[in-house]
């Protein structure tokens, strides 16, 4: 309190006026007679005693936290809602004093989300958020039981409320929680599902539902169970009832997501649903979407959207429960035949859904969509079926005929003799190659998008997990990556169903524009060329094998063509094209910074040298690889004179060296060549491959590309296959006359410092292209 107000108040009233005076009626004739003696009287504002609330933590509204919370326990709703939302304003401002009162506070929220006003329920629900998010990172909530145990406490007893406005509003509160705080619920989401499907409302609510499936969001396995799938049953059977009597658009949208979320409930639990459910299979036949029809155009959207999932949901529940009720495989393949009709209504967002549903198709029984008689199929199942068949396409033509027909049949039964009756065929129809040729057209729906890959990877029989450790890292395929690891380890396809995997791969290696899909279609070609006839090589070989191509690819995308090129089949066409794109490569200066022709040779030596050396091949035919690299080299060699780096020299002893190695080892083992050792067929590459082309380049001028071809075939090479020493000293005094002019050239040519580092040096030979002469002099002789 102020001290001028303290001391007006316990100061004595000395001046008061007429008007009090006469108010209160004083008998005090003596001061009555003395008033005109007074001074004029001043009126006092009025006052009153309050707590000196300056060293405390209050509100806006002055209020402490005790007074919100005696505040939130009054009978009046009003004050309830008031207190609610300052407690609210209370903990965005003073953390510490929530943090000790943080289990009443929980209490306080916990008690109003049962209120049976709802504007205290959405106060008391804003403060539990509140709570929750204040306390997150602290760890309060998720680490201390006891507030966690509270918390579910309250929305238990919400759950099994009488009151549908409470019950609807925890669960929309529970639904809440699990989306963006799992922990809260997490520890006791068994009992909460047991008491969602226990206590479950006179009438599906999406709410409910909504609630249900939030959980399943925490963990499948251990939420799955007979209860669930009974419920849900109960709400199919019901929409069947409701979904004539659609007299607004909300109804129709409600209704229609009720029965998507319900189907989406199904396929989680679907291992659950046995033979003996034979409510499921009038359901399922039965069930559908039916449109209102004065809907606007958001709400035709939404509609739309939910009739997609709604026949993508259906597609993947009949397949997987086409094991359980073998009797009823052709209405349990009407939803793969109806998404099989819309497929081209579907956007890039159900593009992995699609992709699922095919491989629970690969992955059927043999035995499941084979034969079905539906002599036994009631006529309004008939009826609901020929709706999905009734199309243009000749695929469903057999199939549409056999229900026309037994529609007619069974209708007529009451007016036929029994005896006639048996006589009579019953329609036995073979559904397998309609459920192979819907599957590919699936497939083919979805070719020219990136989740159509795993599908053609796994049907060549690359194994999921393998897919799903590389699309881990690869951004934009999390949901493909969610897919496979649904599969499991033993996830097997029984049928492959004939895709073209050779022309999805041709149109996706056509398309690949970003960096990520790029990446996508290279590590598939890779895990699918190893499999014969799955890869079309001439369309990757002009999209790929070219310099400009090359240069835009990174290091981890070079090494996956690299891959491919080395899982192709053996090839010299293909050994011919990589040489080409050698050479463009080679002849381009502004590359060699990215030194990845390096990454290229291994897939060219792989293919030059494609026929093994078991094969009875002349030595001219051994001779071919090299001699076509050298023939390269001449033609490039003026060109690469003028540009020996270290880098560029590293490389051309690396591809002529790894050349030279294969060529003599070839010659070695083959046995029809009559060349034993390395000594020998040493002599045979250099006197019929090496010489010719170094006297080329020093004819052209070339004569550092010459000094370079002649170190790495004499030293490099031949220390690949063995140590061969050379005793120049010996050389230089009988044969040195005896060298060919060329060599004589050779040797008084001034190489660069890069080349001249690169020769081997002798102790007595001061001229290392000298000592380098002298030896090939030695094999020419």
């Amino acid at each position: 309190m102020k001290p001028k107000k303290q001391k007006d108040f316990v100061t004595k009233k000395r001046r008061v006026g007429k008007e009090q005076f006469r108010k209160h009626a004083s008998s005090d004739a003596k001061l009555l007679a003395d008033v005109s003696r007074l001074k004029k009287t001043v009126k006092l504002a009025t006052q009153s005693i309050i707590i000196n609330k300056e060293r405390l933590n209050v509100t806006s509204r002055n209020l402490t936290l005790a007074e919100l919370v005696r505040k939130s326990r009054h009978i009046s709703s009003s004050v309830q809602i008031h207190a609610l939302s300052g407690i609210v304003e209370f903990c965005r401002k003073f953390d510490a004093d929530v943090r000790l009162n943080l289990l009443t506070l929980l209490q306080i929220a916990g008690e109003c989300l049962n209120s049976l006003n709802q504007n205290v329920r959405q106060h008391a629900r804003t403060l539990l958020m509140e709570l929750v998010q204040h306390f997150k990172m602290g760890s309060e909530l998720l680490d201390n039981n006891t507030y966690v145990q509270c918390v579910s406490a309250y929305l238990l007893k919400g759950i099994v409320a009488s009151d549908i406005g409470v019950r609807t509003d925890i669960y929309r509160t529970v639904t809440t929680l699990v989306d963006q705080f799992p922990g809260i619920i997490s520890l006791h989401k068994e009992n909460i599902l047991d008491k969602l499907v226990r206590h479950k409302p006179d009438e599906p609510a999406v709410a409910h539902i909504d609630c249900i499936l939030a959980l399943y969001k925490l963990d499948n396995e251990s939420l799955k169970g007979h209860s669930v799938v009974n419920y849900l049953y109960e709400v199919l059977n019901h929409m069947l009832f409701i979904a004539g009597d659609i007299d607004s658009e909300l109804k129709c949208l409600s209704i229609a997501s009720l029965i998507v979320k319900t189907l989406k409930l199904l396929c989680i639990n679907a291992e659950y649903i046995t033979r003996d459910d034979l409510g499921f299979i009038r359901a399922f036949v039965l069930s559908n979407l039916h449109q209102f029809e004065d809907l606007t155009e958001r709400g035709m959207q939404t509609f739309d959207a939910l009739n997609c999932d709604y026949v993508l949901y259906r597609a993947e529940l009949g397949l997987k429960c086409a094991r359980v009720f073998p009797k009823h495989q052709l209405a349990l393949m009407a939803p793969l035949c109806q998404l099989y009709n819309m497929r081209n209504a579907f956007c890039e967002s159900h593009a992995h859904r699609v992709a699922d549903i095919v491989l629970t198709a690969m992955a059927a029984d043999m035995d499941t969509f084979l034969i079905q008689d539906i002599s036994d199929l009631k006529p309004q199942w008939c009826t609901s079926m020929l709706v999905t068949f009734n199309s243009v396409d000749t695929l469903f033509t057999g199939i549409r005929k056999a229900l026309q027909t037994n529609s007619v049949t069974v209708s007529q039964r009451i007016l036929m003799d029994p005896d006639s009756y048996m006589a009579e065929q019953l329609p036995v129809i073979n559904i397998r190659e309609t459920f192979r040729d819907v599957t590919r057209g699936l497939v083919d729906s979805i070719a020219d998008k990136p989740e159509v890959l795993p599908v053609i990877a796994i049907a060549s029989g690359v194994s999921p997990m393998v897919l799903q450790e590389f699309y881990h890292t690869v951004p934009g395929m999390s949901q493909v990556v969610d897919i496979m690891s649904k599969l499991g380890p033993d996830f097997c396809i029984v049928d492959n169903m004939d895709i073209d995997t050779v022309s999805i791969l041709s149109l996706l290696l056509n398309m690949d524009k970003t960096m990520s899909l790029r990446s996508q279609v290279l590590f598939t070609v890779v895990q699918v060329s190893k499999i014969p006839n799955t890869v079309p090589v001439d369309t990757f070989m002009d999209r790929y094998c070219t310099a400009k191509c090359i240069a835009t690819l990174n290091r981890e995308d070079l090494c996956l063509v690299t891959r491919a090129l080395l899982n192709f089949p053996a090839s010299k066409d293909i050994g011919s094209r990589i040489m080409d794109l050698l050479k463009q490569w080679l002849c381009n200066v502004r590359l060699w910074e990215r030194c990845y022709t390096t990454e290229l040779i291994a897939p060219t030596v792989y293919h030059m040298f494609c026929e093994g050396p078991e094969c009875v091949i002349g030595i001219d035919d051994r001779l071919v690889p090299l001699n076509s690299l050298l023939e390269v080299l001449c033609e490039i060699a003026v060109d690469l004179d003028k540009m020996l780096t270290a880098d560029v020299l590293d490389i051309l002893e690396y591809v002529l060296g790894s050349f030279v190695s294969r060529t003599i080892e070839h010659l070695i083992r083959s046995q029809s060549n009559n060349i034993w050792s390395v000594e020998d067929a040493r002599e045979v590459v250099f006197k019929r491959c090496v010489s010719t082309a170094i006297e080329k380049m020093i004819h052209s001028g070339a004569y550092n590309m010459g000094v370079c071809v002649l170190n790495t075939a004499l030293i490099h090479a031949v220390s690949q296959c063995s140590n061969i020493q050379v005793d120049s000293q010996e050389i230089a005094q009988q044969n040195h006359a005896k060298l060919p002019q060329w060599l004589h050239k050779l040797e008084q040519h001034n190489t660069t410092e890069a080349l001249i580092n690169r020769l081997p040096m002798d102790k007595n030979l001061q001229n290392p292209i000298k000592q380098l002469c002298l030896a090939a002099g030695q094999l020419l002789m």
